[in-house]
């Protein structure tokens, strides 16, 4: 079983709405009739760094086929703007280069 979180934050705890924005998802794509990934909203009790908190998350009985890669979009756009600036520096040297 694949379980998905809302996002945590040490001083707030568990903030964000991720899991209820899958459930919405989740039940609009069968409604279109689209295959998906289907989701079970849960009530639980979750610990972390020691605290006790009551929140909601989603259950899948898997995230991905198998053989299938999947990275997270915030890793894909992290990754670009890295080589951006990578990129940036990089003809900035060049430019230093040629004086």
């Amino acid at each position: 079983m694949y379980y998905k979180l809302s996002n945590f934050d040490s001083e707030k705890g568990i903030v964000g709405h991720e899991c209820v924005n899958e459930i919405i998802v989740d039940r609009l794509l069968t409604i279109l009739g689209v295959e998906h990934l289907e989701y079970q909203l849960i009530h639980a009790d979750i610990e972390m760094e020691g605290k006790i908190y009551d929140t909601w998350l989603c259950a899948s009985k898997d995230f991905k086929k198998v053989g299938e890669t999947k990275s997270a979009l915030e890793s894909e756009i992290h990754l670009n703007r890295i080589w951006d600036m990578i990129w940036s520096r990089w003809c900035e040297y060049e430019k230093l280069c040629n004086l």
